[in-house]
């Protein structure tokens, strides 16, 4: 209970305008191994820096190298299937902090993993944002908490590249390299930022996606893009106060967000929670934006769904959502956030009632299913739990979980003493019958080697031993989401 006490302590702020203008303003085994370094600019290490701040050391801190590895050491081996590339995106400060109030804060930096031909490849490189750019300039930081678009929250293939995502700003693009091509507004059609967490839609390649504004007019605009990028459908939605929409759902015929009590005090400048305020169920149509219903919910905070599916021929609406009590920062008004657990949620779109059954009482987060099953019913989700009885650190996750949605039960697995785990991405077997027949890829932080370790795991065996073991020789630090591409090649350069 101390250690919860500690992380909920730690990630509070006050999210204020002062620290939130860009969220919130307007508007077999191998060891002939190959390292080279990335000729983009990178800090010395002579320039690296020591915080004590939790969320900036043990790995939490940041690397300071860009490198490109080829033929990393495997134990076992690679599947034959296994062609693409997982991509994982976080916060990794550059410059020493003038100002860290917030976990959410750091430079962006990708780090992909490339499989193909029984071999594994890996890169790293910080998203160049204009903000990094101005900074490398000074060769300092000069930028406080959030007052730059840091590109450190998502990674995901679009249109046969990348685009690198964070909440307070525009995407970035990447090619599949890792090299920074630019800010990307979709010709024009997106103005300031976008949620860092579009759905893409497995039958169309559709993104889907929205923007919120805390403090301007429309406090919420749907967004429906084409696969090759042209925008489809922009639609401001009516949403009954201004509110922080981290994510968005969908369905074969929806899309769906919940309103949490997160508003905005204008007066205070602030962001507060509204007491005795339900949530809010918004559906609007998929392919117009059409607003269709909008439906009374218990109250709760959350960051993600789960995923989202029509029942019953569209009777019915079930969402899944990883939910807390109240949120899980600092705001006027706010009850204490709880430990996180699994809700499953029935809307009938013709009584507008729903049902709430609880899933799992595991504190996760960072949930993923099978990519092919976004918006469709499913049986497994995967997501990394903590355990905060005999685990010491700060949002660390000790172990695992395999959720079966059908017979509600979960199974957790544990990579031994002082190892973690983060999100985890879901790659599909070729040609599978089954779309949750696939590769469970699992980044491994040992906290005895200071190294990670890529675990590549049966989706069906989920406690079977793993298929692959890659050894990198470096560490991936905590970060936050990615995605798997099929078809990625590397190209050391």
């Amino acid at each position: 209970m101390h250690n919860r006490r500690k992380f909920l302590k730690l990630s509070a702020s006050s999210y204020t305008l002062a620290l939130f203008p860009s969220l919130f303003g307007c508007g077999g085994s191998s060891s002939n191994q190959t390292v080279t370094t990335n000729s983009l600019p990178s800090t010395p290490s002579s320039q690296t820096w020591q915080s004590t701040h939790p969320y900036l050391v043990g790995n939490h801190y940041p690397i300071f190298d860009e490198i490109s590895l080829s033929n990393i050491a495997v134990i076992g081996a690679i599947p034959s299937d296994l062609h693409g590339a997982y991509f994982r995106n976080g916060p990794n400060q550059k410059y020493e902090p003038i100002q860290f109030t917030h976990p959410f804060d750091g430079d962006g930096m990708i780090h992909g993993l490339y499989f193909q031909d029984g071999q594994v490849h890996y890169k790293n490189r910080w998203v160049q944002t204009q903000g990094l750019i101005d900074e490398n300039k000074q060769n300092h930081a000069i930028y406080k908490t959030f007052e730059k678009n840091t590109s450190n929250t998502h990674v995901i293939p679009f249109n046969g590249q990348l685009l690198s995502l964070y909440e307070g700003g525009l995407p970035y693009l990447l090619d599949n390299q890792l090299n920074t091509l630019g800010i990307f507004d979709f010709d024009q059609h997106l103005e300031h930022k976008m949620i860092a967490h579009p759905k893409i839609d497995p039958d169309t390649n559709e993104l889907i996606f929205a923007r919120y504004y805390m403090q301007t007019e429309p406090l919420l605009t749907y967004f429906r893009v084409s696969a090759d990028g042209e925008l489809l459908t922009k639609v401001a939605i009516d949403i009954p106060h201004p509110n922080m929409v981290h994510d968005i759902a969908i369905t074969k015929n929806y899309a769906v967000f919940v309103i949490t009590p997160v508003s905005w005090d204008k007066s205070r400048q602030e962001m507060v929670w509204l007491s005795n305020t339900n949530c809010e169920l918004i559906v609007v149509d998929k392919h117009t934006g059409e607003k269709l219903y909008n439906i009374p919910m218990p109250t709760f905070f959350f960051w993600h769904f789960q995923n989202c599916y029509e029942d019953n021929i569209g009777e019915n609406i079930v969402f899944d959502i990883v939910q807390y009590s109240g949120p899980t920062f600092s705001m006027r008004n706010a009850p204490g956030a709880s430990i996180s657990s699994l809700s499953r949620y029935k809307a009938n779109l013709n009584t507008l009632q729903i049902h709430t059954t609880n899933m799992s009482k595991d504190s996760m987060e960072f949930p993923i299913i099978p990519p092919a099953l976004v918006g469709k019913k499913y049986r497994y989700a995967y997501a990394p739990v903590r355990d905060y009885n005999d685990r010491p650190y700060v949002a660390y996750y000790a172990k695992l979980a395999q959720f079966d949605m059908e017979n509600e039960t979960t199974i957790l697995r544990d990579f031994g003493n002082q190892r973690y785990v983060g999100e985890v991405t879901f790659a599909p077997k070729k040609d599978a019958i089954d779309p949750e027949d696939g590769y469970i890829i699992v980044a491994v932080f040992d906290a005895n080697s200071n190294k990670t370790d890529v675990l590549i795991l049966n989706s069906l065996d989920f406690l079977g031993p793993p298929i692959a073991t890659v050894k990198l020789p470096t560490r991936i630090p905590n970060g936050f989401h990615g995605s798997w591409a099929e078809g990625v090649t590397f190209d050391p350069i």
